[in-house]
């Protein structure tokens, strides 16, 4: 437990980096009591957090995919009317073409 509680001080967002130190600095001293008090408030912030991570990951992943499906949308606009305007101008070079004979 004590390893446990030690990657969970170290990793926390909610102590400030004096804090840490000094719990690092007293965990020896630390009742068992007090040690499990300690751990479920640091294993719950940790929790808390992955699931914060994972919903924020999951919300850029769900705009990362809108954004590519309207740079697709864009895309095949722009690929239409490059193909409209390439056509047309074939179209006109070919009756001037025409009209030359």
């Amino acid at each position: 437990m004590k390893e446990k509680l030690t990657e969970l001080i170290k990793k926390s967002s909610i102590l400030k980096e004096g804090d840490k130190a000094m719990y690092l600095a007293m965990l020896d001293s630390l009742s068992e009591e007090k040690m499990a008090d300690l751990f479920a408030i640091l294993e719950k912030e940790s929790l808390v957090l992955e699931e914060i991570e994972a919903q924020t990951e999951n919300k850029t992943s769900d705009a990362n995919k809108e954004y590519m499906e309207e740079i697709k949308s864009t895309y095949k606009e722009e690929k239409s009317e490059a193909i409209d305007s390439i056509e047309a101008d074939d179209s006109k070079k070919a009756d001037q073409m025409i009209s030359n004979l």
